[in-house]
């Protein structure tokens, strides 16, 4: 890739990280291409891949035959028109992008191919139920009414791998660290650093918070007073948490 497309990439990135808008699109210099950069891709490993603290193990190996089983289901009865469509996916893909949503060298050839020069990495990259996941739930369908230990296990271990991801050409990627701030405000705060340690430098959080306190509530403080001592954004996006999203009461609007 050509140095001035490197070095306007990683000024778009820069901002990214400081605060600025998530859909960065803009002008090379001296040239009338677009440099686009996406601020809403997806990552993740097979599920089995992910480093889980060995205290979880069990828990963990419990979770993802519950997955095994419900993505067996999910497919099972899929319709004619879904069916259709992985079908074709995989034909023109060849794998339905399995490899990519994981591997960086495959990733990077998806992101030349589409010529897209820098990503916003959000969590779970489960299209065709293959399993790419972050454990426990802790990525899009993360929500007050899980087990916050499981879940703050599951985040941590999908940090730390997307870390790994993004320490890979970190020119190109902006990875997205979630952090379950609903259930231990302390812990949460303390993988806010951790994250931002390792290169991660903005913070998903979940969509759904139930039957905990709302996030205007004084309770978060201390995740916003740390948001604000670091560079990066905050999110909170759309998933499949385990009842519908709402305002007000119980949810927030993606």
């Amino acid at each position: 890739m050509a140095k001035p497309v490197i070095g306007a990439m990683a000024a778009a990135l820069g901002a990214l990280r400081a605060g600025a808008d998530l859909e960065v699109v803009g002008l090379l210099p001296g040239d009338d291409r677009y440099l686009v950069i996406s601020s809403d891709t997806h990552a993740g490993p097979p599920s089995a891949a992910y480093r889980i603290d060995p205290r979880h193990r069990e828990a963990f190996e419990e979770d993802l035959e519950s997955a095994v089983m419900l993505r067996s289901t999910i497919l099972s009865s899929a319709s004619e028109e879904q069916e259709k469509f992985r079908v074709e996916w995989e034909q023109e893909t060849g794998d339905g992008g399995t490899l990519a949503s994981y591997d960086p060298a495959a990733r990077n050839a998806e992101l030349d191919r589409e010529g897209v020069a820098g990503e916003v990495i959000f969590p779970d990259a489960d299209v065709l139920g293959k399993g790419a996941s972050a454990p426990f739930s802790a990525g899009l369908q993360s929500s007050g009414e899980l087990d916050g230990e499981l879940v703050m296990a599951g985040a941590r271990a999908h940090n730390r791998w997307l870390a790994e991801l993004c320490s890979d050409s970190p020119e190109r990627r902006c990875g997205v660290a979630v952090i379950p701030i609903l259930y231990d405000v302390a812990a949460a705060v303390a993988e806010m650093s951790r994250a931002a340690a390792s290169g991660l430098r903005a913070m998903m959080i979940p969509t759904l918070w139930g039957r905990r306190p709302a996030y205007h509530g004084p309770v978060y403080e201390e995740v916003w007073a740390a948001g604000r001592g670091r560079p990066g954004s905050s999110t909170a996006t759309r998933g499949f948490g385990s009842s519908s999203p709402r305002t007000g009461r119980g949810g927030c609007p993606t």
